[in-house]
């Protein structure tokens, strides 16, 4: 079994989660991030890695051999390697990562039905592309995320929409094609034994392609639900947090226009 190590994870998403909370101190450009497992299976979601650019960063390219970095991911959660590759890559764009801080202990996983969300702060202007890459628990190498940059923002930095809606089915998981899926070494879960080079390309999972999951354990829980390749598996939402200048200027509107009235 893969030995996975989330501590310091952890304490610096869990003091980004308690800072997101309070809307009043945002900036003109602030944008909130929120991930939701949508609980139609039992499968977890590692927490999620997501980075703001110009377009011109890739995560991954279908058909071709997991980078380092993605095989990192998409086996053991780590999101340290994308993070370097777009650190590297587009030096002036925004990266952050949503987890869950009731996670299981050691991993602040997103579990069925549970929720992680971020306030963030950035040039919307200049970075209009987004990209998300998140590992599917317990499998031995699947993962959700977006090849090529989705243009979320327009412009001046506004949502596209108002918010900007991600549906991720269960037909739209992918596979590294780093390590077969035979359940064995697969982290986060407790069947153990040793994974099994694939030397495979990146390509969507199989219908089914995670049944064999089914029956076995997790820290999280049993696993008696598969994923259904028709149903959401998981949804990822942008939206913009109001101007606080906006919400003044409303404030002041509201209160002059109760005035006037009490002035009849």
């Amino acid at each position: 079994m893969k030995c996975f190590s989330m501590g310091s994870l952890a304490r610096l998403v869990l003091s980004g989660l308690i800072v997101c909370c309070s809307f009043s101190v945002v900036s003109a450009q602030s944008y909130v991030v929120r991930v939701t497992n949508l609980g139609n299976s039992d499968f977890s979601l590692t927490p999620m890695w997501f980075g703001f650019h110009n377009g011109g960063f890739d995560v991954f390219n279908p058909g071709s051999m997991a980078s380092a970095s993605l095989e990192a991911l998409a086996e053991d959660g780590v999101v340290s390697g994308l993070q370097a590759d777009f650190a590297a890559a587009a030096p002036t764009a925004f990266q952050g990562v949503l987890a869950n801080a009731a996670g299981f202990p050691g991993a602040p996983v997103i579990e069925p039905g549970e929720v992680a969300q971020g306030v963030f702060n950035f040039d919307g202007t200049a970075n209009r592309f987004f990209n998300y890459a998140s590992m599917v628990i317990p499998s031995n190498d699947s993962f959700i995320g977006n090849p090529n940059a989705t243009q979320v923002l327009n412009a001046d930095g506004s949502v596209i929409g108002g918010t900007f809606i991600i549906n991720v089915l269960g037909s739209q998981i992918w596979d590294s094609g780093t390590e077969v899926n035979n359940t064995f070494g697969a982290a986060f879960s407790t069947v153990g034994g040793a994974g099994t080079t694939e030397n495979g390309v990146i390509s969507l999972l199989a219908s089914g392609g995670l049944d064999n999951f089914v029956g076995t354990n997790t820290p999280a829980g049993p696993i008696n639900v598969g994923i259904n390749s028709s149903l959401p598996y998981a949804r990822i939402e942008i939206s913009a947090v109001p101007e606080p200048s906006s919400l003044v200027l409303l404030t002041i509107g509201l209160a002059a226009a109760g005035l006037r009235r009490r002035k009849k």
